[in-house]
């Protein structure tokens, strides 16, 4: 399913080249994958006062589970703020096709979309 990520933010001071990121994790501390506005080619040139940034993810194809999500902001390539295990996510039964059986939990972490012939 598609999912929308909204980080909101707050800044005093004008800032310049803002990136931010989002991290999904296993329980364990496994990093599974990684968002960041610079890897899509999203600058954030200018921002100050309060405002939002968002990040929509098309299919997120994790296996039934508990992720944690960390998230961070930089400016000028300096972290700036950074929350750890900030959001909690629970994936329930389901596949990555939209169909057929649950997905074993033995299967890995990402259930990606596919075809065999």
């Amino acid at each position: 399913e598609k999912a929308a990520l909204v980080l909101q933010y707050h800044a005093e001071e004008l800032i310049s080249d803002a990136v931010f990121s989002i991290g999904f994790y296993s329980l364990q501390g496994q990093l599974l994958a990684h968002c960041a506005s610079r890897a899509a080619r999203r600058p954030y040139r200018q921002l100050q006062g309060d405002g939002c940034v968002r990040c929509v993810i098309p299919c997120v194809p994790f296996a039934p589970g508990t992720y944690l999500l960390n998230i961070k902001a930089e400016a000028d390539e300096a972290l700036a703020d950074g929350v750890r295990d900030a959001f909690r996510l629970d994936v329930l039964s389901g596949s990555a096709s939209g169909g057929g059986p649950p997905a074993a939990s033995s299967s890995g972490a990402l259930l990606l979309p596919h075809e065999w012939s």
